[in-house]
């Protein structure tokens, strides 16, 4: 009976030992799965980060383009003016001319009617 009470003994001691190593693996399971939890939680606070970047980018995408485009229109409306401005030098110039030669024309006749008087003294 002495060695039936060791080998009964062992078995207990081996039950005991098996359902520690069990309610090791449950703690550990338990663990990891805290773990995959707080990890799922970061991934959807990432995913939602993420979202939130893209919708910024998005609209800074957006109103890049509205202002580019506002830009352009205002290049082409300055080339326009400059263009219209630069015919309007052209015309200028031209008159100016104009005015010179005129000008021209008037002193010839001044002189020529200056000689006028002087013979006509």
């Amino acid at each position: 009976t002495g060695s039936h009470l060791a080998t009964s003994g062992d078995v207990q001691l081996e039950r005991t030992a098996l359902m520690l190593a069990a309610a090791s693996q449950h703690f550990r399971a338990a663990a990891l799965f805290e773990i995959a939890l707080a990890s799922l939680g970061d991934a959807q606070q990432l995913r939602s980060n993420v979202s939130g970047c893209i919708r910024d980018f998005s609209a800074m995408t957006t109103s890049t383009r509205k202002t580019q485009a506002a830009a352009e229109r205002e290049a082409a409306h300055l080339r326009t003016q400059n263009d219209d401005l630069r015919a309007q030098i052209d015309d200028l110039r031209t008159s100016s001319d104009e005015l010179r030669k005129q000008n021209g024309e008037l002193r010839l006749q001044i002189d020529e009617l200056s000689v006028g008087e002087c013979e006509l003294d």
